[in-house]
């Protein structure tokens, strides 16, 4: 996956998508439908098929080894502060507070 894939990939999946179930997406155990289920019961308003297309270009940045650059876009992306400081938090390696919200 080159630069430009993965612009195109993280800005499918959502930003704040990406943060908040980043740690459905890198588990990568959970099957796929799993996943999706998982985000269209969690928000209401994603349709199944947005879900699955989430989960399959999320899935895409994990196996392509690209979650650290995902992160450094959105750190970047300065969009909102929190998702900012979660994504900040990754790269600088404090693992454990990046997953909270």
């Amino acid at each position: 996956m080159d630069d430009n894939q993965l612009r195109r990939a993280l800005r499918s999946v959502g930003y704040r998508c990406f943060i908040v179930y980043k740690d459905v997406f890198l588990d990568t155990s959970i099957p796929m439908d799993a996943a999706a289920r998982h985000l269209h019961v969690t928000e209401k308003t994603w349709s199944m098929g947005g879900c699955l297309m989430r989960v399959s270009h999320a899935r895409r940045i994990v196996e392509s080894g690209r979650v650290d650059d995902a992160m450094k876009l959105i750190a970047k992306s300065k969009i909102d502060p929190i998702l900012t400081r979660i994504a900040e938090q990754w790269i600088s390696g404090d693992r454990i507070k990046a997953f909270t919200v």
